[in-house]
């Protein structure tokens, strides 16, 4: 999406989170007396009338900074809450005169904020110099007229962060001993759009717009604000590496777990990427050039609260929902189109064969429904997630990592964890014996911490094939078997009678698709009982 889309009279800016966040802070008013240095805050006073959801303190308008500030402690000595004073530039600073000593020694909360000179001058950001006393009222440092009384000074250099150095200052200001605190800003970082406006606006103005999102769903109030996010906009949402629930797989924006890059990263023309280590292999595939060129942004957040003004934003816009009912169909359609081939791979096959989808999809009917999955199932770990259809945040554990062997304890923890839960714990052969499950099921008999186990018994490592052929397509490796290979463990181990030697753990094998319905039914009764339980799937 190029950037040209993007309004450069923002409506969101420095400004406008600096009275938000002065409010937000329990300031109720502004004594303020304004100059050339304030066009984003009238600009913003200016927006405040007419959007009411946007709160600000009330605007005193003081022809004497001497007696702006004095008003400013008045109300403090009071109610011991910190107001602020809004002055111009050096001239403005040093008007407030003896009232800065008053409010220093005084031991009184306020925070003074004052406009710098803009800091360009030939146009190259929206603020620049556009007067001739912009160059007159450039001191080398204007903090220092104040810094000898103050508990904290402070620039504001760019308006992404304004908020924060607005609590900060008032942080401090209220903090013992009490006095004032000043914080000064350019035209330029006052104007600055902010960074969930640009993302909002991005959105709003993408065809094809896609989240990717790794393990967002570990803070369990982020999902139900990506799924509105989702109501709002036909956003598709990607997860990756699976270790975490980040959408509920019922909502038609979900369209899966991937380890590579999914097959809608090319044709998306905004991506958004919400706590994510890896959106996309580049080998495998990349973003639209449009894109990753003009819109490529990282930021670092808070994604809960990210989410949360970014909702707050879109519900500002009045987006007219009928310009996007055809978006919202075609979306719906292809995650109906995803989920029934999904659903087709659920038929047991007629050759008798456990596959993993039937398998997964007849666990699903059988476990309660206050269960955890524990999974680190490694190739088979998407397709489990696919047919496991979860719908609860935090329903789902992975190791968001690659350091296999993880599944045995952390199962475990997870019960301790969730006491009242069914830990349900999916593993491939080889991450079982990666595990050290003797441990595992030894620490589970002995505390009391039942979990279920789903062993996967793929045969050997399928991992390292995988990564060959995506090398070598055609290669001398592609021609071989696991065995010929070196990644085959025939013999097979009997998982079942490792966990029961170790922990008196229950076993059973899975052959053939008669047993998965009344094996896993008993498998399940055993936990439920406090006793864990390993089913072997081969």
């Amino acid at each position: 999406m190029s950037s040209d889309s993007i309004s450069t009279q923002s409506t969101v800016t420095g400004a406008a989170n600096f009275l938000e966040a002065l409010y937000d802070a329990g300031t109720r008013y502004c004594f303020v007396n304004l100059g050339s240095d304030h066009p984003a805050l009238l600009e913003a006073m200016a927006a405040s009338k007419s959007d009411k959801t946007r709160r600000i303190p009330t605007i005193i308008t003081c022809p004497s900074e001497l007696v702006a500030l004095s008003a400013a402690l008045g109300y403090a000595q009071v109610t011991g809450t910190a107001q602020c004073v809004i002055v111009h530039v050096d001239c403005g600073t040093l008007a407030m005169g003896q009232s800065i000593h008053n409010a220093s020694v005084g031991r009184v909360p306020v925070l003074m904020f004052a406009g710098l000179s803009p800091i360009t001058q030939e146009g190259e950001m929206l603020g620049s110099r556009t007067e001739f006393i912009h160059w007159i009222q450039d001191v080398p440092d204007q903090a220092a007229i104040v810094r000898q009384y103050c508990r904290y000074t402070a620039e504001v250099r760019v308006g992404h962060n304004i908020k924060q150095l607005v609590n900060r200052a008032i942080q401090i200001a209220t903090s013992d001993p009490k006095g004032p605190t000043y914080l000064t800003a350019s035209r330029e970082a006052l104007e600055q759009a902010s960074q969930i406006e640009i993302i909002g606006k991005s959105l709003l103005g993408a065809s094809r717009p896609l989240v990717i999102t790794g393990y967002l769903g570990r803070n369990v109030r982020a999902p139900p604000l990506l799924e509105a996010l989702c109501d709002k906009l036909p956003i598709e949402v990607v997860e990756t590496i699976g270790s975490d629930m980040c959408i509920s797989s019922n909502h038609e924006a979900y369209r899966g777990v991937t380890v590579s890059t999914h097959p809608l990263v090319p044709s998306a023309d905004v991506i958004l990427v919400l706590d994510c280590d890896v959106p996309w292999v580049p080998t495998q595939g990349t973003p639209s050039k449009v894109f990753y060129i003009n819109a490529h942004r990282r930021y670092t957040v808070s994604c809960e609260l990210a989410l949360k003004q970014l909702n707050r934003f879109l519900d500002r816009q009045n987006i007219d929902a009928s310009k996007l009912v055809g978006r919202f169909e075609a979306r719906r359609t292809r995650y109906q189109e995803w989920r029934a081939s999904l659903l087709s791979l659920e038929v047991p096959a007629g050759d008798g064969i456990v596959r993993v989808p039937h398998l997964i999809s007849r666990l699903r009917e059988s476990l309660p429904q206050n269960t955890t999955v524990v999974i680190e199932a490694v190739t088979n770990a998407i397709s489990v997630i696919h047919h496991l259809n979860l719908t609860k945040p935090g329903s789902l554990l992975g190791t968001g990592a690659g350091g296999l062997g993880w599944l045995g304890g952390a199962a475990m923890g997870a019960k301790l964890a969730k006491p009242n839960d069914m830990i349900c714990a999916i593993v491939g052969d080889g991450t079982f014996l990666f595990s050290q499950m003797e441990s595992a099921f030894w620490i589970s008999k002995r505390y009391g911490i039942p979990f279920l186990l789903i062993v996967l018994n793929n045969g050997g490592w399928n991992a390292p094939k995988v990564s060959a052929l995506l090398v070598h397509k055609d290669g001398l490796s592609s021609r071989h078997n696991r065995k010929d290979l070196n990644l085959s463990f025939e013999p097979s181990p009997d998982y079942a009678t490792i966990a029961a030697a170790a922990g008196n753990a229950y076993g059973a094998l899975i052959e053939t698709k008669d047993q998965v319905e009344p094996v896993l039914k008993e498998a399940i009764k055993t936990v439920q009982s406090g006793k864990s339980a390993v089913v072997e799937v081969r």
